[in-house]
């Protein structure tokens, strides 16, 4: 499994900066112990 990090408004994904990312949104819900992460990317391909 791939390790996702937002550091200083940037994606990283297991330690490398994806390049291209416009803007993003993050949206969680927790309940019984459990909790879910909606991440959604906007990227500038090339």
């Amino acid at each position: 499994m791939e390790k996702i990090e937002i550091r200083e408004g940037k994606i990283f994904l297991s330690g490398n900066e994806v390049s291209g990312v416009e803007k993003f949104k993050l949206k969680s819900t927790a309940k019984n112990g459990f909790a879910e992460v909606y991440l959604k990317l906007l990227v500038k391909l090339s």
